[in-house]
């Protein structure tokens, strides 16, 4: 299930840069249920400690719509939880 998303990482001492192309590495937390997926930002950045990214696009794997819904909140997970987002946008579906 493709979304649209903002999210922020939180600065923090770890070392990482995780590719703007799509990164597998992360997993989103949302309130019922964590899924893992590929995350690729907009803008061509690539995903590190203190980032803000409007509008990536996270394709979730096994993904249930109802958690994903527009405005559904979830954490971003890397080893810990780095970070939170919220989904702005969803698929629609007749």
């Amino acid at each position: 299930m493709d979304a649209t998303v903002d999210l922020i990482l939180e600065r923090s001492d770890r070392q990482f840069v995780l590719p703007a192309s799509g990164t597998r590495s992360f997993l989103f937390r949302f309130v019922d249920a964590t899924f893992g997926g590929m995350l690729t930002s907009a803008g061509d950045e690539d995903f590190k400690p203190g980032g803000t990214y409007v509008g990536a696009t996270l394709d979730l794997w096994h993904a249930d719509g109802a958690a994903v819904a527009t405005g559904a909140k979830f954490a971003v997970w890397y080893d810990g939880d780095i970070g939170q987002g919220v989904v702005t946008s969803t698929p629609k579906h007749p």
